[in-house]
């Protein structure tokens, strides 16, 4: 018997085209109307967005003489009828600014797609601005066009491109500018797919595969624990590193973000009471006392962003990580937008 699960879908494209572009005014929302403006100048184009992007994206469609509405509930019941006003029969969601009900998923029979910055199903949900894939050491970056469904990034999959790094260090960063290109791809074939195809042929996820990422926020999640060993310590500061705050410690009771680390190559073992203290410096790291080994910190900044000297840490100074944020930074989870 043939596992339901794995069967192909096939969707079928209208003659009588109405497009439904939902989500935030990035670059890959801009780049979509481009797109539009270029392959479908025949069909009726409807872009929803959030009140505050109302005045630029106004501007931005002015030429297309595209349909703009700004809401802040993409679920409300204006907005629903906005939606079956302009007959849109084909749905594209940019940049996950809202949770679709089931009354806006069904309008579409299916034609309702997402566009997911990461390999699925091994990447499902918000994700942390890439620093779950640099901890887990990915090395394959992908963007995925998929069916929108209610289960989160559980859909058919239409579309995947994927890239490999090539360099050893990866920060997010570096992920950014690569997701950027792949966006540009993908967006580019899914538009000429929709133009000069009648029907679409789509991969259903393996859900036993399926792994969730909440969303990270660097202030609160990126708290480094002392205990772990120098390679997670730096992978962990890798992670959280440009384009945001980094990584944090704590020095004389004030918040320092680590923002480059290397692994020293000392052999030494400390005891683990040792863990945080400052045993050696030069003019480019602080070398630190951690699980295993001991770690180089090779760029510290303050809470503003304003790099630190590092003769402004005393040898024989100690870095350290208060428990309770510990948790805290283990248990936090920052909220999706609500539904």
């Amino acid at each position: 018997m043939r596992n339901i699960e794995k069967a192909e879908v096939v969707l079928k494209i209208p003659k009588k085209r109405h497009f439904l572009i939902v989500g935030a005014l990035g670059e890959a929302m801009k780049s979509f109307i481009k797109l539009a403006e270029q392959y479908l100048p025949q069909d009726p184009v409807l872009v929803i967005s959030n009140k505050k992007w109302s005045k630029d994206l106004e501007l931005l469609c002015r030429k297309s003489n595209f349909s703009v509405y700004c809401t802040d509930d993409l679920n409300a019941r204006e907005t629903r009828e906005e939606i079956k006003k302009h007959q849109s029969n084909i749905c594209l969601s940019l940049g996950g600014v809202w949770i679709f009900k089931n009354d806006i998923i069904d309008l579409f029979n299916g034609l309702i797609f997402n566009c997911h910055a990461a390999d699925l199903p091994y990447y499902r949900g918000p994700g942390g601005g890439y620093s779950w894939q640099i901890l887990n050491k990915e090395k394959d970056m992908s963007v995925v066009m998929h069916q929108l469904t209610r289960e989160v990034d559980a859909g058919a999959v239409l579309l995947k491109k994927t890239r490999k790094f090539k360099k050893g260090v990866i920060y997010p960063v570096d992920i950014y500018d690569i997701v950027y290109d792949l966006t540009e791809e993908i967006l580019t074939d899914f538009i000429k797919l929709i133009n000069n195809s009648s029907d679409l042929f789509l991969k259903p996820q393996n859900h036993k595969q399926a792994v969730y990422f909440s969303r990270l926020e660097s202030s609160i999640n990126g708290a480094i624990d002392l205990n772990w060993d120098r390679e997670h310590i730096k992978l962990f500061i890798d992670a959280f590193s440009e384009p945001f705050k980094g990584a944090f410690l704590f020095y004389k009771d004030e918040k320092v973000h680590i923002k480059k680390a290397g692994v020293s190559q000392r052999k030494k073992i400390f005891h683990p009471f040792a863990n945080g203290l400052i045993i050696n410096r030069s003019n480019d790291s602080l070398e630190v006392i951690v699980n295993k080994g001991t770690i180089l910190l090779q760029k510290i900044c303050d809470e503003s962003g304003k790099e630190i000297p590092f003769n402004k840490f005393n040898l024989g100074g100690r870095f350290y990580m208060p428990s309770e944020i510990l948790d805290k930074a283990k248990s936090y989870v920052r909220k999706m937008v609500k539904e």
